[in-house]
């Protein structure tokens, strides 16, 4: 059962709480679309966002202007635990302790390192019993990284082999090795980097030819289906 969620919060009190350096107007647009894009689960007591989400499932509000190009993201979970408890600590994210990302009930959250972030996350996951190689946890078991992520042991082993094998080799067969993953690598989409070629980003990293291509292709096919609605 879902009810509109507008008396869990002193929406009045609320500028005083605030620490983030934005604009008044801004704050108190953020305050509206919170009110009015709450619902609370009676079942859970989840807080369950009605707006807008980003590709990972947390709800999202933008302050500014797209079209201006000053519209900036905030999610809306860290807004409401900040609104109800102040800034949030340095160092800290917010973990949903019910499991559900689109929940922004602040009751529901806590600020937690990254990796007691991601402990918590890897003990809500359903358990498996192979990893994507196919060895069974049960007779590998775990190799636990410091910040939290986990690895087979079998896998984290043969990488490591592998890596101490690669520093071994002699400098001409480490150049072949080089080239030889250059000529089969390839973009996400498929193109053979060795054949369609590539940019260096200024931001560092390289670019496909082919993808760059394709993307100016699908904005000047943009630019002129907007031209000829205009006339």
């Amino acid at each position: 059962m879902m009810t509109n969620m507008t008396n869990e919060i002193d929406w009045q009190d609320i500028s005083a709480k605030l620490r983030e350096p934005f604009n008044p107007a801004d704050v108190w647009k953020i305050i509206r679309r919170l009110r009015h894009n709450i619902k609370c689960d009676a079942q859970t007591g989840c807080w369950v966002w009605q707006g807008a989400y980003i590709n990972t499932g947390y709800g999202k509000l933008t302050l500014g202007s797209r079209s201006m190009r000053t519209g900036r993201e905030v999610l809306a979970h860290r807004w409401t635990w900040q609104l109800r408890h102040g800034p949030i600590p340095a160092g800290m994210e917010i973990d949903h302790l019910c499991r559900n990302r689109a929940c922004v009930n602040p009751a529901h959250l806590e600020p937690v390192t990254r990796g007691e972030n991601n402990r918590r996350a890897w003990a809500a996951r359903p358990p498996r019993i192979t990893c994507n190689r196919g060895h069974v946890y049960k007779e590998t078991g775990w190799y636990h990284y410091p910040d939290g992520r986990r690895q087979c042991q079998v896998c984290h082993d043969n990488l490591k082999a592998r890596a101490l094998a690669t520093e071994r080799l002699s400098p001409e067969l480490k150049e072949q090795n080089r080239q030889q993953r250059f000529v089969e690598k390839r973009c996400k989409h498929g193109h053979l980097l060795a054949e369609v070629g590539w940019r260096e980003r200024p931001e560092g990293g390289r670019r496909c030819n082919a993808c760059l291509q394709e993307k100016n292709q699908r904005a000047r096919a943009k630019r002129r289906l907007a031209k000829a609605r205009v006339a």
